[in-house]
């Protein structure tokens, strides 16, 4: 959905639907890691600890994707101007890569992974 917004240059939403993305995998991860998720859902920077403890992420990416989940909540506060087309498009190339980085290493079977979005951009 992010990959559709993003064509119609609806931005604010083409961030929301990737941060949902990201945050769903790192879910994803989190259970896969951990055999269920908690009554008490943990916050991202559990999620993000997670996947970094287990070798899944640098510190780039991992400051990459705060960065990422902080605009898509806050986007009217930080976003003055509209960024241009390429340059959000290369944010979810980027995004992309992550989940499926991070759905190969939930699900053995490669049929169930997550399928790239973008492959260029």
């Amino acid at each position: 959905m992010a990959a559709v917004f993003l064509q119609h240059g609806m931005h604010k939403e083409c961030f929301s639907f990737a941060g949902m993305a990201v945050e769903a995998m790192l879910r994803a991860f989190y259970i896969n890691i951990n055999g269920q998720l908690v009554q008490i859902q943990p916050s991202i920077e559990i999620l993000i600890k997670t996947a970094k403890s287990y070798g899944e992420l640098d510190l780039d990416t991992e400051l990459f994707l705060h960065s990422i989940l902080e605009l898509t909540s806050h986007y009217d506060s930080f976003i003055i101007s509209p960024p241009n087309e390429e340059c959000v498009g290369k944010l979810l190339l980027r995004i992309d890569k992550i989940l499926y980085h991070l759905s190969v290493k939930i699900i053995d079977d490669a049929s169930s992974t997550y399928y790239r979005v973008l492959l260029e951009f």
